[in-house]
């Protein structure tokens, strides 16, 4: 076990201080770390979060089973979006689900790539949808708001960035469920 001491001790940036505050925070984050740490962001709530991931991921299998990628399930035609489940002895031990920008909001123009896909959601559950969809569009109001202050502390106009994230965006919001390890969950060939 790593001794303590040896830990890095990241201060959040509260994200409810006014902007001449935050920026050079993020710029000091970026520059000397590579990420940031965030409190206080406007309109998140962690429990409401968490209870979703769980709900979703807590799914039965036969509910997930649409939601698998192509190459996990031939009989879906989603490859990009959807769900990675737990793969026996994978290092990374994980299942995954990828949404992306909600289909109905996709350009016309851009639906012809194949990184823009409709994301599949289990039959039933409404309610999970709505949340995930929310929560997509809740971190990419939140990621354009901090382009335009990585902008402004690079001395560029505010809206520098928002023309490649803005319109047909293929971020991804992703929840990520990690299986505990054990002897039992390695299976042997």
């Amino acid at each position: 076990m790593e001794n303590s001491q040896n830990m890095l001790d990241l201060p959040a940036i509260d994200m409810s201080l006014p902007e001449a505050e935050i920026i050079p925070q993020v710029m000091e984050q970026l520059e000397g770390l590579g990420f940031l740490h965030l409190k206080n962001v406007e309109d998140f709530d962690e429990d409401a979060t968490l209870a979703a991931c769980k709900a979703f991921h807590g799914l039965p299998a036969e509910a997930k089973h649409s939601l698998k990628w192509k190459n996990h399930n031939p009989d879906n035609k989603n490859i990009y979006r959807g769900l990675a489940p737990f793969v026996d002895n994978d290092a990374s031990h994980k299942e995954l689900f990828d949404m992306g920008l909600p289909y109905h909001l996709v350009s016309e123009d851009e639906r012809k790539y194949p990184l823009h896909e409709e994301t599949p959601f289990p039959a039933g559950y409404p309610e999970l949808k709505q949340f995930y969809e929310e929560q997509y569009m809740h971190r990419l109001r939140l990621g354009l708001k901090l382009a335009s202050y990585i902008a402004i502390g690079l001395g560029k106009e505010r809206n520098f960035f928002e023309s490649w994230f803005k319109e047909d965006s293929l971020g991804t919001y992703r929840s990520i469920f990690y299986l505990p390890r054990s002897k039992s969950t390695v299976k042997n060939d």
